[in-house]
């Protein structure tokens, strides 16, 4: 019999779970803060649901193993990555007009920051929406090396960012949160 919605997999072993729950967890964190980076936005509503969507089904996952077996989860899960989609390429044009216009890299753009936010949240729902409870019994070493390396890499390069970026160069609504966020003890 297969494995009905609800219902932990025969073969369920802890470590896996455990391994799933921490990646889910680390994306959570980074999506949660990413939300709250955006207080400051013009546009602030729009991009808090769209990082809070993300982080909630992670913690979701953390929770409720099992839940991405459900249509639900899946349907949310699938409309949460047409919008971001969606706003990548509304982003990648409007920043592409910035370059053309100031000649720069399309990260030094709020438009290229945005979208890079939104690949990330593409790629983690793609990991979500292919993955579920007897998918994590049988992943490979390697197979958990790339998911746990797309979890760490947004925290990473966004901590180094953190630390790096010049805020006199930001926009007006990101300095004060920035500021804050970077001011060494």
């Amino acid at each position: 019999m297969e494995n009905e919605p609800g219902k932990l997999p025969k073969n369920y072993t802890r470590s896996s779970d455990l391994a799933w729950k921490l990646t889910n967890g680390l994306m959570a964190l980074f999506f949660f803060t990413s939300a709250v980076l955006q207080v400051n936005d013009p546009d602030s509503v729009i991009w808090i649901i769209l990082y809070l969507v993300p982080g909630c089904m992670c913690f979701a996952v953390i929770i409720f193993p099992n839940i991405q077996e459900f249509w639900h989860f899946k349907s949310l899960a699938l409309l949460q990555l047409v919008i971001s989609i969606a706003g990548i390429l509304y982003t990648i044009y409007h920043g592409s007009k910035e370059i053309v216009k100031h000649k720069t890299n399309i990260f030094e753009t709020e438009e290229g920051r945005e979208a890079g936010g939104l690949a990330i949240v593409v790629a983690w729902l793609i990991i979500l929406l292919r993955t579920n409870s007897k998918h994590i019994q049988s992943m490979t070493l390697s197979s958990w090396i790339k998911v746990v390396s797309v979890a760490i890499l947004p925290v990473t390069l966004t901590m180094i960012w953190l630390y790096t970026v010049d805020i006199s160069l930001s926009p007006k609504h990101c300095k004060g949160i920035l500021s804050k966020i970077s001011q060494k003890n």
